[in-house]
């Protein structure tokens, strides 16, 4: 049995385009909900959960999301940080601190999305069924979703494409941004350009037939990506803290 991971990475080097102006002098993980940074809430998720050291990487007004944040050690965690000179995406961000991972796996989040993930719970689903990455899926399909992950009733995924499938039993998924990752798949990554883990990573491990697992999510998710978005969440947190995995107050007194 293999030990629950210590290790998470944090994708925050997006530009944030859908979110301008907000996003011309602020870094999207730092936009505020109730007086808290976006990015604030994942890494008290993780840290919650028994996540000892994240990696944050970095782009778009790096300097103030490692301002913000600093060593980590006011959240009870220690953090790294990846610059990135030119954006890499999913793919080249995760493939460029490979070494940090070591053979273990991982969880991976993006910085800017709220999610309400039991982590203890994707792990114990990704140890019962073995596969290269588990992929948190949600049944709340958007219209805006071109690409959606198509799964069967036991979570394993059978494609990731923007035309459904001819196997009726596969059913339509939003990919929420949250993965627990065998960090061998960061193999099969292109080093040192920009790429994406769906195309580059798991495309690939579909065709060769490698397991790719989706966990089903039904929880509190919200992609804070557009002004219309952010607004809507505002309203949400006025009207009552959304969160079952964390309190309030873990989150919002650091």
């Amino acid at each position: 049995m293999s030990h629950f991971p210590t290790k998470a990475m944090l994708l925050a080097a997006g530009i944030g385009e859908r979110l301008k102006p907000l996003t011309l002098k602020t870094p999207k993980p730092l936009i505020p909900v109730e007086g808290v940074p976006l990015i604030q809430y994942n890494l008290i998720l993780l840290q919650q959960a028994g996540v000892k050291e994240v990696m944050v990487n970095l782009h778009h007004l790096g300097d103030q999301i490692r301002r913000a944040l600093g060593d980590g050690s006011r959240f009870g965690l220690t953090l790294h940080y990846s610059e990135e000179k030119i954006l890499l995406g999913t793919g080249g961000g995760l493939k460029k601190v490979e070494d940090f991972f070591r053979e273990a796996p991982f969880f991976a989040l993006n910085a800017d999305v709220l999610i309400d993930l039991d982590l203890k719970d994707l792990f114990r689903f990704h140890e019962k069924n073995p596969a290269e990455a588990t992929l948190v899926v949600s049944s709340d399909v958007r219209e805006d979703v071109k690409r959606l992950v198509y799964a069967d009733e036991e979570g394993r995924i059978g494609a990731i494409s923007e035309a459904k499938p001819k196997n009726a039993s596969l059913k339509p998924y939003v990919f929420t941004g949250a993965q627990l990752i065998e960090s061998r798949l960061l193999r099969k990554l292109p080093e040192g350009v920009e790429c994406s883990v769906v195309d580059e990573a798991y495309l690939p491990t579909l065709a060769s037939g490698e397991p790719l697992n989706a966990y089903r999510f039904e929880g509190y998710y919200r992609d804070v990506g557009s002004p219309e978005r952010y607004a809507a969440v505002k309203r949400e947190f006025s009207q009552g803290w959304p969160y079952t995995n964390l309190k309030a107050e873990q989150v919002s007194g650091l």
